[in-house]
């Protein structure tokens, strides 16, 4: 079964330059699709809020078909040999 990911938005309502009334869509958490229904998680709660919601379908979600799995870290060759400084310096600290 393919789960579903979605956009928690609200609606911030104003009047465009011409006067009319549009409607602005704040996207304030996400909603997931889980086997016994579906949780949401808010990230932000609007300082105006009327307890309404609209859930977008996230179009952007690419569901993975296996594990991401990573290679572990080789560090790469040096370009050129780097040449140690030479130890003139006396390390003995007299105390």
């Amino acid at each position: 079964m393919s789960k579903r990911r979605f956009n928690v938005c609200y609606a911030i309502k104003f009047k465009s330059t011409y006067g009319g009334e549009k409607t602005r869509w704040a996207c304030i958490g996400k909603a997931f699709e889980t086997a016994r229904g579906y949780k949401m998680k808010l990230d932000s709660m609007p300082f105006n809020f009327d307890g309404e919601l609209m859930l977008f379908e996230d179009t952007n979600y690419v569901q993975r078909a296996e594990p991401v799995t990573t290679a572990p870290y080789v560090a790469p060759e040096p370009a050129h040999e780097v040449s140690q400084p030479e130890d003139d310096i006396d390390d003995e600290i007299p105390f």
